[in-house]
């Protein structure tokens, strides 16, 4: 089983994506991440019919550059 991304890897590498923006020049630097895992089962006649599993992991950045 996968499970999601740990909340400090996360926030470190949006602390890190923050620090190269502004070393490139950003003005001002915006990120979020977000790591989900779904999963899902389905039984029929109490049997396992089917099951399957998304991990999800996702980052944006938005950079304000003399505005």
């Amino acid at each position: 089983m996968t499970a999601p991304m740990k909340k400090e890897l996360l926030l470190s590498s949006c602390e890190e994506a923050i620090d190269l923006a502004k070393k490139l020049g950003a003005d001002e630097a915006e990120v979020f991440a977000s790591s989900t895992v779904e999963r899902n089962v389905g039984i029929e006649k109490n049997d396992l019919h089917q099951s399957s599993q998304v991990s999800e992991t996702t980052w944006g950045i938005r950079v304000v550059k003399g505005g």
